[in-house]
């Protein structure tokens, strides 16, 4: 795909649930982002997890080796794909 690449990160969010020692419990998702470079990417992504009122960390995040990505664009630049 020329321009954009994806890139997919691992966060993981806080849930209400904690654990024994009285911690969040904390589940992972994986996201989609759209991105011309990493950083690009990365950018997108941290301006995403700032409207979310979860805790998050930052797991993982890779260029996403995608021949070509079909179907409508969406309107979003960082879709979950859990």
């Amino acid at each position: 795909m020329i321009g954009n690449n994806h890139y997919i990160a691992v966060v993981g969010f806080e849930t209400e649930k904690l654990d024994k020692e009285g911690n969040p419990k904390i589940k992972k998702s994986k996201l989609l982002i759209e991105g011309i470079t990493f950083f690009d990417a990365f950018n997108t992504l941290t301006e995403y997890l700032k409207t979310d009122s979860r805790g998050y960390d930052i797991k993982s995040m890779a260029e996403a080796k995608f021949e070509d990505v079909i179907g409508q664009k969406k309107t979003s630049k960082v879709v979950k794909i859990d």
